[in-house]
């Protein structure tokens, strides 16, 4: 779907620039702030086109309720101004980062890879850093990811008080990470407790020990681009 022209001024534009009174929401798009709000964090703009349409995503973004900003994937979004005020969320200023919100898209696009392929629940937002997602066999997994990839003590923070958990379940910490040069030490920390997910931007790798992981090209998780 071709990217709005009437939204392109809005790409990286400060909070500042929404000021008027806004419309109220419908059911579906206070849905989808609150799921910006506790699950997301951010999506990529043409995921929002897809689940509220484009009347609704353009309408959203004009009002200042979705903020759009641009990343190496290509155009995000995130709650603006107003979507912060509809969240029920304080400092309606706050302005994220551009390495969190690539961070966001970047982990979510995988934990789509796990619901689409590997046939995954997803359960909900444990921390700022970590999901949680459901086998088939019932075990909860914890699932990060990082568009510039974990430091390896980041990790060992990360999966330190779940070690008791994991192994209770046999389950795992899954972690996307885009430098296959690294996935090794990785996956060395914690044997057995760590299932590291060599992820390059938006393409799938294949990950040793297990089948092969299909590009993503020809899924319904395509590659984003920028418009």
């Amino acid at each position: 779907m071709k990217f709005p022209q009437e939204l392109v001024p809005l790409i990286n534009a400060p909070t500042s620039a929404f000021t008027e009174d806004t419309p109220g929401l419908t059911d579906s798009e206070h849905a989808f702030i609150l799921a910006l709000r506790d699950r997301w964090g951010s999506r990529m703009f043409e995921d929002a086109l897809a689940d509220l349409g484009e009347a609704s995503a353009v309408r959203l973004c004009l009002s200042g309720h979705l903020s759009l900003r641009r990343t190496e994937f290509g155009v995000a979004t995130c709650l603006g101004p107003h979507g912060r005020v509809a969240a029920g969320l304080n400092s309606p200023g706050y302005r994220k980062s551009p390495n969190t919100i690539e961070d966001e898209v970047y982990l979510w696009h995988g934990i789509e890879y796990l619901a689409a392929q590997e046939n995954f629940t997803y359960q909900g937002r444990a921390s700022k850093a970590l999901h949680t997602m459901q086998s088939r066999s019932g075990a909860v997994y914890y699932v990060t990811g990082r568009a510039r990839g974990h430091y390896p003590q980041s990790v060992r923070r990360l999966i330190q008080p779940l070690r008791a958990e994991l192994i209770r379940q046999g389950s795992q910490l899954i972690v996307f990470h885009p430098d296959l040069r690294r996935t090794r030490y990785l996956e060395e920390m914690a044997r057995g407790l760590i299932r590291v997910i060599p992820m390059k931007g938006f393409w799938l790798k294949p990950t040793r020990g297990s089948a092969a992981l299909q590009s993503t090209a020809d899924t319904s998780l395509p590659a984003h681009e920028a418009p």
